[in-house]
């Protein structure tokens, strides 16, 4: 059975928990502090969307940001126990709905070359590699940047 999920919008009552996850998902050089998320959450031009479990516990998070007609996901980050549940996958909708919403054209994100979890859920849901950064995450740690379009209408392209 899959678990019951919610997703809302996170506020900094939620950060301890969100830096919770920060430590299950990163290595400490990578982590973001609270500060840093706390801009991503009280941001103009920004989305936080918030998967909560069947209890109201923050079991995942994402940082979405809106420049003119270009959305980036910033972030995504969940709970150990929750990964392979849909869980990355239901934060990731949320954004580009919203995206698409805010009349973004497009979503641009990095992510690490080696993390197949992740770019297996970025190509599922539509995104293509446009380019690569040498180094991004730390020597030898390059970064693909993906892309995906949006229907501005905040319709189809699903």
């Amino acid at each position: 059975m899959s678990p019951v999920l919610t997703i809302d919008t996170a506020t900094a009552a939620d950060i301890e928990a969100i830096l919770g996850l920060e430590e299950t998902g990163f290595a400490p050089a990578s982590r973001w502090i609270g500060r840093s998320w706390l801009g991503e959450i009280e941001g103009g031009h920004h989305f936080t969307p918030a998967a909560r479990d069947d209890h109201g516990r923050v079991v995942g998070v994402a940082a979405f940001q809106l420049f003119a007609d270009v959305a980036d996901l910033n972030r995504i980050v969940v709970d150990p126990a929750h990964r392979g549940r849909g869980v990355g996958e239901a934060l990731l909708r949320a954004g580009l709905d919203w995206a698409a919403g805010s009349g973004a054209e497009r979503m641009l994100l990095e992510v690490e070359w080696a993390n197949e979890p992740a770019l297996a859920l970025y190509r599922r849901l539509g995104f293509v590699e446009i380019t690569y950064r040498r180094n991004y995450y730390g020597p030898d740690r390059d970064a693909l940047v993906m892309e995906r379009r949006l229907d501005p209408t905040g319709e189809g392209k699903r």
